[in-house]
């Protein structure tokens, strides 16, 4: 073999010895600090996830108790009139509630009124079938 050849295989080989030990001390020193560091911005991102979550649950709980305990929403239920549609939910309500989703149902779980809008609350959204009707009775909205 010439002389070229084995100083550049010699050289390749240190090359790949210290590539392997950097890998090495890389892979056993930095890597497992890192995923820890990972797994905890991970579980912040998720703590913040889950307060953005129980903040939108208890929105809508104070508005759905809100409009539950009043009498015209009851008497509305009850017999459907369509004044209770022309002053109440119109999409204003939708909008300075930031919900684009309102449901009626009666105590057997019948869909008695729903409308759906857009993010730009002008036009209702068409959803077919978006909840079977009569819900279950087992069915948690009905608890």
């Amino acid at each position: 073999m010439k002389l070229k050849a084995k100083l550049f295989l010699i050289i390749s080989l240190v090359f790949c010895v210290f590539a392997f030990c950097g890998y090495l001390i890389l892979h056993m020193t930095l890597y497992p600090g890192i995923m820890a560091l990972e797994r905890t911005e991970a579980k912040r991102d998720m703590q913040r996830c889950w307060k953005v979550l129980d903040s939108e649950v208890e929105h809508l709980a104070n508005f759905a108790a809100d409009w539950a305990h009043w009498d015209e929403t009851y008497r509305f239920v009850r017999t459907r009139e369509k004044k209770f549609i022309d002053s109440n939910l119109q999409p204003l309500t939708f909008s300075q509630a930031n919900l684009n989703l309102i449901y009626f149902l009666d105590s057997e779980g019948t869909v008695v009124w729903g409308r759906v809008y857009g993010n730009d609350f002008s036009t209702p959204v068409e959803l077919p079938s978006l909840i079977s009707n009569p819900l279950p009775l087992s069915h948690p909205l009905l608890q």
